[in-house]
């Protein structure tokens, strides 16, 4: 029989830890709170938890899986002749299931997420380790964060003159200002915390009929995306070859992804198959980061 397989998009993050008064560092602080059996979390009429959780035996990775548990708005089993339709009924401990699959690398605290539209987004991945963190009576929240593409960035930036770069913060918790790093991502967030706004919008302009450093500004997308400030919008606006405006180009589009083909078991992926290719592609990757 024909192996069945599916086709699926992955996407990079980078892993940080606001507020966290521990010795650990990030990916052993993960490691720890994943270890084992872990509690489930209820949010939004659903329980999420992690489960296969697996190490590499030099231990430079994780791998697991974010589950989502549903237990109400079930779909019904409809008959194709008689129109007729019945409920699932699912014993006390069941759920309907949805998983994504993930790794982390120990050496850039980078998570490598399999996407799935129906499980978790990376964002419920972070406050689930959050909830964890929390349990174990420690302070801190986990925050995510897209590793923009240099390739396709610096290619945009090659096309003609950066005459604007503006970006959209948005205020971090209140109760972890005071803790965070003292760098350009600390100062923002510190400064945006004090007047009590909940997002902060600025732009790089150069002078009249001059245009912007290409590395600057790579290097300020490298750093904001890089830090604990959570990016709302990122967009780019430039002159082309010709010296006409382009429309304005969305960076928060132009990050690290890459599409696996995996072999299926009925509706989910085969775990050690796409553990793999999880693998394969981060592997790949690995110069970038």
């Amino acid at each position: 029989m024909d192996t069945v397989t599916s086709k699926y998009h992955v996407e990079y993050f980078t892993c940080s830890v606001t507020g966290y008064n521990g010795d650990k560092k990030v990916f052993d602080l993960i490691d720890s709170l994943i270890t084992g059996t872990v509690s489930l979390q209820n949010k939004l009429a659903v329980h999420i938890g992690v489960r296969d959780v697996v190490r590499s035996k030099n231990g430079r990775l994780i791998a697991g899986v974010i589950a989502k548990y549903r237990t109400i708005n079930l779909p019904h089993i409809g008959s194709m002749v008689t129109n007729n339709e019945t409920k699932i009924l699912l014993e006390q401990d069941e759920a309907l299931l949805e998983k994504n699959f993930f790794i982390i690398s120990r050496r850039w605290n980078l998570i490598v997420y399999q996407k799935n539209g129906n499980g978790c987004t990376p964002n419920q991945l972070a406050g689930y380790l959050t909830f964890l963190l929390h349990e174990a009576e420690e302070s801190g929240e986990f925050s995510f964060h897209p590793v923009p593409d240099p390739a396709e960035i610096q290619d945009i930036l090659a096309r003609g003159a950066s005459k604007k770069i503006e970006f959209t913060i948005a205020a971090l918790n209140p109760k972890y200002v005071d803790q965070i790093a003292p760098d350009i991502n600390g100062f923002t967030a510190k400064i945006l915390h004090s007047t009590g706004g909940v997002h902060l919008r600025f732009s790089v302009t150069p002078a009249r009929g001059e245009a912007l450093n290409t590395r600057g500004v790579w290097d300020i997308i490298q750093t904001l995306f890089a830090g604990n400030t959570h990016i709302k919008t990122a967009k780019a606006e430039m002159l082309d070859l010709e010296g006409h405006y382009r429309h304005p180009i969305n960076l928060l589009t132009k990050t690290v992804t890459d599409t696996i083909t995996v072999e299926m078991e009925g509706k989910y992926p085969i775990l050690n198959n796409i553990r793999l290719k999880l693998i394969e592609v981060y592997r790949a990757r690995e110069e970038l980061f």
